[in-house]
């Protein structure tokens, strides 16, 4: 990116006018790079699972595997020593008018999470950190429009949690609700990195009938 001004106030000036847009600007580049790498080294295998649930693909590199998969619910992993990387998918009946508010995508992901995603112990499970209110956005990405969610998880019974980053979007036939979910567990390290990683991967989702 290339700033041209007469001097260090109007610069400043010409950033303050732009806003977020510059900081979008880079991170929409780290996207397209994790993308493409992801395409490039793709673990196809895991194509059909998540066709399944969500009706489209993620692009998942080498090093992910599936860890669960049902009808309405796949979970994808890479988990290395001290740092591991997760994406699902799930998807849930339309019900209701207000679908996309926090409420209802609070209380649908801690149903799945609390159904699909048990903790170590005998009685936990994931659930949505109350310490911090997640907060949503309405988004659109290459002709499709989703609702992002971004919070923190935590697991019910045990003392494990990270952030979390989720796209919302109906299904084609507008029957259900498709969530894409990313989160990361890496305690001794920054997770920014790793969470915007897996957040990438989310944006590289295509339906069946887009697909290059």
């Amino acid at each position: 990116m290339q700033l041209n001004a007469a001097d260090a106030e109007q610069a400043l000036e010409l950033f303050r006018e732009a806003g977020v847009k510059p900081a979008e600007f880079f991170e929409q580049s780290e996207r397209d790079r994790v993308i493409a790498n992801a395409k490039l080294y793709e673990e196809r295998a895991l194509q059909p699972p998540m066709e399944k649930v969500t009706g489209g693909i993620i692009h998942f590199p080498s090093g992910y595997r599936c860890r669960m998969a049902t009808d309405d619910f796949v979970w994808m992993a890479d988990e290395k020593q001290y740092v591991q990387q997760y994406v699902m998918a799930y998807k849930y009946p339309v019900g209701g008018d207000d679908v996309f508010s926090l409420e209802n995508i609070i209380q649908k992901r801690n149903e799945v999470m609390k159904a699909n995603v048990p903790g170590m112990f005998e009685g936990s499970y994931m659930t949505t950190s109350t310490a911090q209110e997640p907060t949503t956005r309405s988004l659109r990405y290459r002709g499709r429009a989703f609702m992002e969610t971004r919070g923190f998880w935590e697991v019910h019974g045990d003392f494990m949690g990270g952030p979390f980053v989720s796209h919302s979007f109906y299904s084609p036939d507008g029957k259900d609700i498709i969530v894409l979910e990313g989160f990361v567990f890496a305690p001794r390290y920054d997770k920014r990195q790793y969470l915007r990683q897996v957040e990438s991967l989310l944006y590289s989702f295509e339906w069946k009938n887009e697909q290059n």
